[in-house]
């Protein structure tokens, strides 16, 4: 027979024996989803580097050319602010003054409007509706199209004013836009202000995606691999050599590779095609981004099939008789038990979680003892589960004896005859989530400020306010104070000394923040006692050092002076009734009486808009951590439903003495389900433990919703694995005959 007609054959004998191999379904869907998340992750890796290269391209596109020398003709006056909205995320407004009738305009713009006229990013319109951003700035005439915003989630704007309105030393003159018209460049829009470096990306990606995906390719190789090593076996007996059993491996695995693939080339092609919102984040991938990079993308399809053919062919479809068998001697055919490791486990969370105390807080051992702790936490958690696990086990098969449940008999002795089957199962699973915690905890400790800044704001609210005034004077102060809305009384803040604080302001504003107001115009008098206000104490702990002395002035034309931000003066706005003041109204006065408007927020707030970047790239990890959690958990599943079928011919002769096939019911429940469900609770019990030394001094706490979607993720598919493993057994018990070896 030629060889062709050998490897066609050979690979119909492999896609035959597949379609009736033990658990064939069950590997199936293993390798498709193998393949599918090898495919997911390819992609999403070159859809990374895309989108980082098409936002730099973008905003170089946009960014201003600064007119130097006599051989530029400055164009317009052109200068950079920010603004936030309720949700904190910081945005750039470019305020642009013309000083010719022949502006250049950037990408996304159709044409400049008039002065008082605003052109909005459709991200910017649509998450300001609620706020009147329509209305904050002037008035908006249009959008900015998509070739003019770093991606599509882009929140900026274009403000255009006269040119005395432009006066500021920060403005620049510029002769136009993007790298070919000038010299001189400056820097506008989110790149790479608050984005992390790629690498940091592809990392996450490499992390979550890929080895994960590598061990769910793993897992799929081995279900049902005792009775294929037996063909393996059988095959090389016979003279086959590596190559033919090769043919037949992939005739097995080909066609649930390929249905992988096809499904993972058609996500990632929907995506190009009309972009993608990614959940959690909120992230517009842009689909010209994609585009742009089919390519690699294309290669990268095939890649995915050959890494699980890969792992099917060479690593798992071996044959028995080629591997070395190790030799038993009288005394030793059992292995080590576990029991040592497993009463460290204890000891290992004990150290990581209070091993800090046990030294001088400057000194570097105590981040030693928390990282010794966690890390030994994770090597023992395997032995201490399974050392559980088969007490559980001789305790289930007590109970059913006692209480004659077949089902409850039969799964007790089987988890402790085998309970490193179970610490599989949970180990895998229990882990990533103690890893998925210390992640999100790391993250949360470099927005510790930022949290602190949310307690004030969630004593006090909006009810006191700090005006940062951007541009103007005496008269454009005097303007916005006159034109407040009623019931809203103003005080001057102020740091005149190294360790001093200056309040003041008129009677009504003093007694309104129970501040105590001098007999006479003028007159100061010193605050010997803690402030009984709690948004004076607020205050005072944003802006003032702790053993500062407070003097109280009795000044009404204090707030009509320029405030000077650099020499410590801040205007204070306070709500008469104690309720919170309408920010997005007072911003929206701020723009119509300053050149370019005020920073208005509550006291420390700047801290919480410095930490929403943070807070933004940590629902990337939140994100990618619960794509992470599902896939190895449908593996740990996966292999469990394996485990729980390599048995279940054997266990098809009980149905006669069972009187039904529920005994699968319960087998699968206690050996599929359970393990799994032990996996969320023992994975977020140990992970919430080891970040309590991250998270817990500092007043924060790993967030419910988390915990919440983890331990969900996991019962879901505990459940779907628990009845996929029972229906399957009992398929297979029904089609059981008398006579039949296991």
């Amino acid at each position: 027979m030629k060889r062709t007609g050998l490897s066609r054959r050979l690979l119909r004998i492999g896609h035959a024996a597949g379609q009736h191999a033990e658990a064939g379904h069950i590997r199936f869907v293993a390798l498709l989803c193998a393949a599918l998340v090898l495919t997911l992750g390819g992609a999403s890796a070159v859809a990374v580097h895309a989108v980082y290269e098409g936002k730099a391209q973008r905003v170089a596109a946009r960014e201003p050319a600064v007119a130097t020398g006599t051989a530029q003709r400055a164009q317009a006056a052109y200068q950079v602010s920010s603004d936030w909205l309720a949700d904190r995320r910081q945005y750039d407004i470019v305020f642009l003054a013309p000083l010719t009738s022949d502006v250049p305009l950037p990408p996304g713009v159709r044409g400049w409007p008039s002065a008082g006229e605003v052109l909005l990013s459709p991200a910017l319109r649509e998450a300001g509706a609620g706020e009147g951003i329509e209305e904050r700035y002037g008035r908006t005439v249009g959008t900015i199209a998509d070739d003019g915003l770093a991606d599509g989630s882009e929140r900026f704007a274009y403000i255009v004013v006269k040119p005395q309105e432009l006066h500021s030393r920060y403005a620049s003159r510029i002769s136009g836009f993007g790298p070919g018209d000038g010299a001189g460049q400056g820097r506008v829009g989110p790149y790479p202000r608050d984005d992390q470096p790629e690498w940091m990306f592809q990392a996450l990606i490499v992390g979550m995606l890929f080895l994960p995906g590598l061990a769910l390719a793993w897992v799929a190789s081995r279900t049902g691999a005792r009775a294929r090593d037996r063909r393996m076996a059988l095959i090389a007996s016979l003279g086959g050599r590596a190559s033919d059993r090769a043919l037949i491996a992939c005739g097995e695995a080909w066609r649930p590779v390929l249905c992988g693939i096809a499904l993972g080339a058609a996500a990632t092609g929907a995506a190009a095609w009309r972009g993608v919102r990614l959940p959690v984040t909120g992230y517009v991938i842009e689909a010209a981004d994609l585009q742009r990079w089919w390519w690699p993308a294309t290669l990268l399809v095939p890649l995915a099939a050959a890494l699980c053919l890969f792992a099917v062919v060479l690593l798992f479809d071996r044959p028995a008789s080629g591997r070395r068998q190790r030799m038993v001697r009288p005394g030793q055919g059992h292995r080590r038990s576990p029991m040592v490791w497993a009463m460290l486990c204890p000891v290992m969370l004990f150290l990581g979680v209070q091993g800090a105390r046990f030294f001088p807080p400057e000194n570097p051992a105590r981040l030693f003892a928390t990282w010794a702790g966690t890390a030994g936490t994770l090597a023992t958690l395997p032995a201490a589960v399974a050392v559980t696990a088969a007490a559980l086990g001789r305790g289930l098969a007590r109970i059913g004896r006692r209480r004659r449940l077949p089902g409850l008999l039969v799964a007790g002795r089987r988890t402790a005859a085998h309970p490193r089957t179970v610490a599989r199962m949970v180990a895998g699973v229990a882990i990533a989530l103690c890893l998925l915690f210390q992640a999100v905890a790391w993250q949360m400790i470099f927005g510790q400020q930022a949290t602190a800044a949310q307690l004030t704001l969630d004593r006090i609210g909006l009810s006191t306010l700090e005006v940062g005034p951007k541009g103007g004077g005496k008269r454009a102060q005097a303007r916005f104070v006159t034109r407040l809305p009623q019931g809203t009384e103003t005080a001057l803040f102020s740091t005149p000394g190294a360790r001093g604080v200056r309040i003041a302001g008129d009677c009504t504003a003093l007694r309104t923040l129970a501040l105590p107001c001098p007999g006479d115009e003028g007159a100061s008098t010193a605050l010997n006692e803690r402030p009984s206000d709690p948004r004076v104490r607020e205050l005072l702990a944003w802006k003032a050092f702790p053993d500062a002395a407070v003097t109280v002035t009795r000044d009404r034309n204090a707030t009509r002076k320029p405030v000077d931000a650099e020499n410590g003066s801040t205007l204070i706005l306070t709500s008469r009734d104690g309720e919170d003041l309408d920010v997005a109204a007072l911003k929206e006065l701020a723009y119509d009486s300053f050149p370019r408007g005020a920073r208005i927020d509550a006291p420390g707030a700047d801290y919480l808009v410095g930490g929403a970047p943070n807070r933004d790239q940590g629902r990337w990890s939140v994100l990618l951590g619960i794509a992470a959690l599902t896939i190895l958990a449908l593996a740990a599943g996966l292999s469990g439903m394996a485990e729980h079928l390599r048995s279940g011919r054997a266990l098809a002769p009980l149905t006669a003495l069972a009187g039904g096939t529920g005994i699968f019911r319960t087998t699968a429940a206690w050996g599929v389900g359970m393990p799994l469900l032990l996996a969320g609770l023992t994975g977020t019990l140990a992970g919430g433990w080891l970040a309590q030394p991250l998270v817990g001094p500092r007043g924060l706490e790993v967030p419910a919703a988390l915990t919440t979607v983890s331990l969900l993720v996991v019962a879901l598919l505990g459940l779907l694995m628990w009845w996929w493993a029972a229906t399957a057994a009992a398929r297979q018990a029904d089609a059981w005959q008398p006579g039949e070896q296991d």
